[in-house]
């Protein structure tokens, strides 16, 4: 199973959330401002691709960073 991810815009930082594939990205909009979305390759640890319920690419360099310190690696 694919897992995605949508990183939200938060007045202090931003924050990333991971969530299983059959949920839509969009179910996210009600909670801020989404920055980013796409899918997490929990293995390599790394996030790629787009949402196309959001019309939103992933930001790989921010993303990957931002799923390091998620994943406290």
């Amino acid at each position: 199973m694919k897992t995605k991810y949508v990183v939200i815009k938060d007045t202090i930082c931003p924050a990333l959330i991971i969530f299983p594939e059959y949920i839509l990205h969009s179910i996210f909009n009600s909670i801020g401002k989404i920055t980013s979305a796409g899918f997490v390759n929990l293995k390599t640890k790394s996030c790629y691709g787009e949402s196309i319920s959001l019309k939103l690419k992933s930001n790989p360099k921010r993303d990957n960073n931002l799923l390091k310190i998620l994943l406290r690696d």
